[in-house]
């Protein structure tokens, strides 16, 4: 049984626990210190259970799953809220509403792209499994805070806004990423590059590069890109204090994403909602971790047709038929719907 459990951990954060075990140990990767004849049979048993294990985790993160998670975690979040501080019980009620524009814009553009950041989360994690070998659970630290901002350089004149801060326990994000990222930003870059790709068939659960365009889009500029020929503003965010900030946290080495947004709603620009009808409302993908490339293309696990540079690279991760019927977590049932656990 694959669970989500999620922990409350004070000041307005939530911890995520996803345990990925049993998917991981049966990631099927070639090892030549195997039979030939012995290690095709074995292949062809354990592919057959990672293709279960796989559509098990994967009814399980995706689609209305992840919703119902990030319902959850907003919840838990808005029980934190102070109830004597003005700020806190907006905050509450923003965590709360189900209106599509009645939120701040950080919260907004979550509410309809965590499906996408959580299977990349989760693509992170696999990415780290398969370097080293030891981490088999997520764990994802969702933490909220306000903060007052100065409005025009007047001291005495301030304003909320909401930061939102996401950290968690994958590979981080490469150096050069880091570096670019900015000019990325500033050059909107991503305007161009909102592409349109098949799924990958492979380990990974995550998108083909086209996420990350729309999700910055939305967020920074107010604008729609997918599915139109060019983009659709419907948010004013002119003036507004918006940015996004990445970077490989010290303490988990995996990656941290921050968004700021002001705490009262952005105006929704009412004179483009026509251009809208009948298409998605929202951004949906969300893709904050760069694809691990060498992974992408799909892998053959047959021994005759398997690289051999991921062969001598992850040959110690070859599943052990054996070893898969012995492992305690072999009796531990799936469902196709997550579990919650709640923890005060």
């Amino acid at each position: 049984m694959y669970k989500v459990n999620l922990h409350k951990e004070g000041n307005l954060s939530v911890r995520m626990k996803l345990d990925l075990t049993k998917y991981l140990k049966n990631i099927p990767i070639s090892s030549p210190l195997i039979p030939l004849d012995t290690l095709v049979s074995l292949e062809a048993d354990s592919l057959n259970e990672f293709a279960e294990e796989r559509k098990k985790l994967e009814d399980a993160i995706l689609d209305l799953s992840a919703d119902v998670i990030w319902i959850a975690i907003k919840e838990l979040i808005a029980e934190q809220c102070d109830k004597s501080i003005v700020e806190h019980n907006l905050l509450s009620s923003y965590l709360r509403s189900n209106e599509e524009n009645g939120t701040p814009h950080a919260l907004e553009s979550l509410n309809g792209s965590f499906p996408e950041l959580l299977k990349n989360w989760v693509d992170a994690l696999i990415k780290k499994y398969l370097s080293d070998g030891k981490t088999t659970t997520l764990e994802v630290l969702i933490a909220c805070k306000l903060v007052k901002s100065k409005v025009g350089g007047d001291c005495e004149e301030c304003r909320d806004d909401l930061v939102i801060s996401m950290i968690d326990n994958g590979c981080g994000f490469p150096e050069e990423y880091m570096r670019n990222f900015q000019n990325y930003l500033h050059e909107k870059s991503y305007k161009f590059q909102a592409k349109p790709s098949e799924k990958q068939e492979n380990y990974f659960f995550g998108g083909a590069g086209k996420g990350l365009p729309i999700f910055l889009a939305y967020f920074i500029d107010g604008e729609i890109l997918e599915d139109f020929s060019k983009p659709i503003k419907v948010k004013e965010v002119a003036g507004a204090n918006i940015s996004i900030s990445i970077n490989t946290n010290v303490k988990t080495q995996g990656a941290e994403i921050t968004l700021v947004s002001p705490l009262k709603p952005l105006a929704a620009l009412e004179e483009n909602q026509d251009d809208l009808m009948g298409t998605e409302r929202k951004p949906i993908p969300i893709l904050m971790s760069p694809p691990a490339a060498k992974f992408k293309k799909r892998v053959n696990f047959f021994l005759e047709e398997s690289p051999q540079k991921l062969t001598r690279q992850f040959g110690k991760f070859a599943v052990n038929k054996k070893t898969v019927e012995g492992d305690d977590e072999a009796s531990v049932e799936s469902e196709k719907r997550p579990v919650f656990a709640f923890h005060q």
